[in-house]
């Protein structure tokens, strides 16, 4: 955030704790560090790739133990795109297809991963579309943690949701009515990043 070296000056403050800004790589360095621990061992040979959708940026990384030997953060939020590229309610079709063609040049710049290596997707927007997919009225994170959705999958969430308006995609069981603007961003972001490390 722009004002993040203010919010931590007000916290220490108001509170007297010291709150640390994390930089965009130690963000992608420490989601993947998180991701690593849910799997087994034997999932780790071939190689890890995560993916993190945040509100303002993403991080990749890619290893296959200890700690990633690639990461990158990118300016490519769910509410950073929301607030570009998505303004109307619903959106439109041709407001999507400039979405598309952004994060398709935005993303140019990351590497292609080790084959066979498993990808994880992290963060409010992914867990969002596990909790979408299984429609659950109350999210509960062992049904959502290592849910497998194909990128066909994601897109029919994400053509569900930009038919709707705001208020009526905040109805659909498994959405936060906190998420229900940015969550199509979320799915595009999702789609494209899936897309560049070819899993489709």
């Amino acid at each position: 955030a722009e004002d993040g070296a203010d919010f931590a000056d007000e916290v220490r403050r108001c509170t007297g704790l010291a709150v640390e800004i994390l930089s965009g790589d130690e963000e992608a360095r420490l989601s993947y560090l998180g991701a690593l621990q849910t799997l087994p061992p034997t999932a780790r040979d071939k190689g890890v790739v995560i993916f993190d959708i945040g509100g303002g940026s993403t991080e990749l990384a890619e290893g296959r133990d200890a700690g990633p030997e690639r990461s990158l953060s990118l300016p490519l939020g769910a509410r950073v795109l929301t607030e570009g590229f998505l303004p109307s309610d619903p959106v439109t079709d041709g407001e999507r297809r400039r979405l598309r063609g952004f994060l398709a040049e935005a993303l140019e710049e990351v590497w292609t991963p080790a084959a066979g290596a498993e990808v994880l997707g992290i963060g409010g927007s992914v867990t969002t579309l596990g909790a979408l997919w299984h429609r659950l009225e109350v999210y509960d994170p062992d049904r959502v943690g290592g849910t497998r959705l194909e990128s066909a999958e994601i897109r029919r969430l994400a053509d569900r949701l930009a038919a709707l308006p705001v208020r009526r995609r905040a109805e659909l069981p498994g959405l936060e009515a906190g998420r229900a603007e940015i969550i199509l961003a979320g799915c595009e972001i999702a789609l494209a990043v899936l897309d560049r490390l070819g899993r489709t």
